[in-house]
């Protein structure tokens, strides 16, 4: 492997610093999809999940729930505190 030559610059080029951030965001974003996509949808059928929310303002807490109309599975039941 032969040493760098002082002459020559190691540093990308500010089109390649951006183009490889722009690259990272979609990858990024579409990652983000693919799991907003499968937590939205029923484990069993694949249709789409209807969430209900409560709020307890005196116990600080949403209450989560989440089911198919398609085939009637409720999946998720989650509580949250509110900071």
């Amino acid at each position: 492997m032969e040493a760098p030559n002082k002459t020559q610059s190691t540093q990308a080029t500010p089109e390649a610093h951006t183009t490889e951030v722009l690259n990272y965001r979609n990858t990024q974003d579409e990652r983000y999809d693919e799991i907003i996509d499968h937590m939205s949808r029923c484990c069993l059928c694949g249709d789409e999940l209807k969430f209900h929310y409560e709020t307890d303002y005196v116990l600080r807490t949403v209450r989560e729930e989440a089911h198919c109309h398609s085939c009637g599975i409720r999946n998720k039941k989650e509580s949250h505190s509110i900071q």
